[in-house]
């Protein structure tokens, strides 16, 4: 573990030479703010989720239903985390003589890892501050 900002943190796991945008099974994790007790609590060893993870347990299915080359494997939504089975299935890009210029602006692929995942959250937690929950995010 290294320190940023004076605090430890955890290395990312992403491989630095992995496309995110291509095809593959994605094992990922989602953590709230501060790792604040967001999304519900554990009674008894049981998970009862909250008005806000109720709302992450209704969206993350609708994230294959919007994708055709997404498919949804195991979830479990925890208090303060969310942690899901992705497989992406894209087409490999056709090749073309067309090449865009470059602006220097770093953007998502479409379907990408990042790019489902960005849409995911950024869709709950408008739900979630349009719930009343503005302290949120």
């Amino acid at each position: 573990m290294t320190l940023f900002k004076n605090r430890y943190r955890i290395e990312s796991a992403r491989l630095p030479s992995w496309n995110y945008g291509g095809s593959g099974w994605y094992f990922i994790t989602i953590c709230t703010h501060k790792r604040l007790h967001f999304f519900g609590q554990i009674i008894d060893g049981t998970v009862h989720l909250s008005a806000m993870g109720e709302i992450v347990a209704e969206e993350w299915p609708k994230t294959s239903q919007i994708r055709p080359n997404v498919i949804l494997d195991e979830w479990v939504i925890m208090p303060n985390h969310f942690h899901g089975i992705i497989g992406i299935h894209n087409q490999p890009p056709v090749e073309t003589f067309q090449r865009n210029v470059s602006t220097n602006e770093p953007k998502l692929q479409p379907n990408s890892l990042g790019a489902i995942v960005g849409q995911f959250k950024s869709v709950c937690t408008k739900r979630i501050r349009v719930a009343g929950f503005s302290e949120f995010g």
